[in-house]
């Protein structure tokens, strides 16, 4: 029984190890190429496409940014502004809408506006977004 727990801390350790070099390497590549590490967390193309546009013209932008116990898909913090880039496979049930209407509540309660919904690549305006960005005052 005893070896059994020694294993069992060794393969503890040896994961807490594990997690402890995931963190590092993450904050090392977060700290050294920003910009790439906030591209590869993008969770879908149409994401991946308005992340680029908007990094391109020159915003700070933060993809998967977490806002209690939700997360926006692309957040511009300086803006206050909450990108939702929501797609028809995922984001069509009753129940997905009812948990999307929480979180814009959510996200508006805690001083944040919001941004897309139901997106796809023909709806995205990056034109209507930047007039929109350029009334706005960054804080």
């Amino acid at each position: 029984m005893e070896n059994v727990l020694t294993a069992l801390m060794v393969l503890g350790a040896a994961y807490l190890g594990l997690r402890v070099f995931w963190f590092l390497r993450d904050l090392r590549w977060r700290i050294t190429d920003p910009i790439g590490y906030y591209r590869a967390r993008t969770e879908s193309r149409i994401e991946l496409r308005l992340y680029n546009a908007l990094v391109k013209r020159g915003y700070r932008v933060v993809t998967q940014y977490p806002c209690g116990p939700y997360r926006i898909d692309i957040a511009l913090p300086d803006y206050r502004l909450a990108i939702e880039c929501d797609g028809r496979k995922y984001h069509s049930t009753p129940e997905q809408k009812r948990h999307d209407r929480r979180k814009d509540r959510y996200f508006r309660k805690n001083g944040w506006s919001i941004y897309g919904r139901r997106a796809s690549k023909s709806t995205v305006s990056y034109q209507r977004l930047s007039r929109g960005l350029n009334g706005k005052s960054s804080r």
